[in-house]
């Protein structure tokens, strides 16, 4: 009996590990597909934080 909920915990675990990775790798691309499209307007934005 403990066995097998020694088992259902790690593949849990493996899953929790998985799905955090996911999400950070899924963000992190987010991020830089906005941060390219803005790297367009960058100097405009430049521009107004000097005055």
């Amino acid at each position: 009996m403990a066995n097998k909920f020694i088992k259902k915990l790690r593949i849990a675990f493996y899953i929790y590990i998985i799905y955090i990775v996911y999400i950070n790798f899924a963000q992190n691309g987010f991020i830089f597909i906005t941060s390219r499209k803005q790297r367009k307007y960058q100097p405009l934005v430049n521009k107004h934080e000097i005055v």
